[in-house]
């Protein structure tokens, strides 16, 4: 394995083509050393996301690659899909993996940032590590409004682009680069087709929690009840059932089972059964272990680390819609396997 390794993870808003799908990928495997772990394509969700990893002087090169391929084969003014977009590449975080600093990563995502809205003339968000302004920091901050809204929003002088021009392109839309920790991209299935329930779940769920009003008409915030969370809920036509879908973006606030049994309780609370879960991504092999070590009720014992991975997956219920395949997910795993 290398001696450092930096991950990427864009967002695609496209899950239907699958020969664009293809192309992408082929962009940025043309970079030596990186490699791609994983792709999770979603059709109703019309978006694709990619794990690749490599050395940090090269995976730079990876990521505009494939970020600039995606501009030529995706046209935002045709794009439909039931998750929040605001871009042909919605997002393009990197992660720092093995023997490079928050700090090196960080530089990393200003040079990509740089370099995209110079070249393919965009307006990019620097968002995450790399926000410099606290009102774009949150992803969900800057997409706010979507792709429709941001015609008008980049009008205000608060949402000057960090990078590239003061106009949104009808194409491409916006992207947003930053540098982050590790942060799973997580959804809970519900044994039912309501949405509503699944907002429910998610605005209490998460840490900005809901609005309420008492019986006077006086509003105030209810805060959610795991911090490091955001969540909103939909319906996914292939799965036939309604989601929480989560962002866990500190696994030390709130880990994987606190997510999973939150939902369980608040679905309970609302008549609803929670059927399982899925893992949209990779995910380290130390939070899978965390994870299966709870559902076993040990930390050390004479169980291997595959036992205890498949104790995760039954207890989280990963496989309840796709088959949760460690050697795919993990991503250790696979980069040991793409290595040999």
């Amino acid at each position: 394995m290398e001696k450092e390794l930096v991950a990427c993870v864009p967002n695609f808003s496209e899950g239907r083509n699958t020969d664009s799908i293809a192309s992408i990928k082929q962009a940025i495997e043309s970079v030596r050393g990186v490699k791609i772990l994983h792709t999770d394509i979603g059709f109703s969700v019309n978006r694709t996301v990619i794990t690749f990893v490599g050395p940090p002087q090269h995976i730079v090169e990876a990521a505009f690659l494939g970020i600039c391929k995606a501009y030529e084969l995706i046209d935002m003014s045709n794009h439909t899909g039931t998750h929040p977009r605001m871009g042909a590449v919605d997002v393009c975080p990197l992660v720092p993996l093995i023997g490079v600093t928050m700090a090196q990563t960080m530089a990393l995502a200003e040079k990509l940032a740089a370099k995209v809205a110079a070249v393919c003339y965009l307006p990019v968000f620097r968002y995450e590590k790399n926000a410099v302004l606290s009102h774009r920091r949150k992803l969900s901050q800057i997409r706010f409004g979507e792709y429709e809204g941001w015609f008008q929003k980049i009008k205000n002088p608060e949402w000057k682009p960090d990078f590239g021009p003061g106009e949104v392109s009808v194409e491409k839309g916006i992207l947003a680069v930053g540098a982050r920790d590790i942060m799973l991209a997580y959804n809970v299935n519900l044994h039912s087709k309501d949405v509503s329930i699944a907002n429910k779940i998610a605005r209490e769920l998460r840490e900005s929690g809901y609005v309420a009003a008492d019986n006077q008409g006086n509003k105030k915030i209810i805060p959610g009840l795991c911090k490091g969370v955001r969540a909103i809920g939909w319906f996914i036509p292939e799965f036939q059932c309604a989601q929480i879908s989560m962002n866990l973006m500190d696994l030390n606030e709130t880990s994987w089972v606190q997510a999973f049994e939150t939902c369980k309780k608040l679905a309970a609370n609302y008549g609803a059964e929670v059927s399982g879960s899925e893992l949209v991504g990779m995910v380290p092999e130390s939070v899978i272990v965390a994870a299966g070590n709870h559902f076993l009720g040990i930390e050390k014992s004479h169980f291997t680390k595959k036992d205890i991975v498949s104790a995760a997956i039954n207890g989280l219920g990963l496989s309840d819609k796709v088959p949760f395949v460690p050697e795919e997910k993990i991503i250790e795993w696979r980069y040991n396997i793409l290595a040999i």
